[in-house]
């Protein structure tokens, strides 16, 4: 029960994986992505807790500190880099249509970040 409220984001990103209609070897690599970023936090510990010894301890609460005390901007951040490549994913994704030297130049920017 206590592993339960983790399971809704898994739960929602595979309905989204597989909604996305895209092949199977595209889902599968999606699929994996997500769960690279869902657990390498605890990767980064354990591998902290291997190669650090003694300094483990020491190293783990600076950056634990670090966070409970910058989270709000570390969060913001992340979400400045999300939203502004969400924006410009769509922008050049319409922008792009257009019969044009400048939307043959958004096609290809568009084709770079979403191949």
């Amino acid at each position: 029960i206590v592993e339960l409220p983790t399971a809704f984001p898994y739960f929602a990103a595979i309905a989204a994986i597989v909604g996305s209609g895209l092949d199977p070897a595209r889902q599968l690599v999606l699929l994996l992505l997500f769960n690279i970023c869902f657990v390498s936090p605890l990767i980064v510990m354990v591998v902290t807790l291997s190669l650090a010894g003694d300094r483990a301890v020491k190293i783990l609460s600076r950056g634990r500190d670090f966070l409970e005390h910058r989270w709000p901007v570390v969060l913001s951040v992340l979400l400045l880099v999300a939203g502004v490549f969400v924006v410009l994913l769509g922008a050049t994704g319409f922008a792009g249509r257009a019969h044009s030297r400048f939307g043959r130049f958004l096609r290809r920017v568009h084709h770079l970040i979403h191949p």
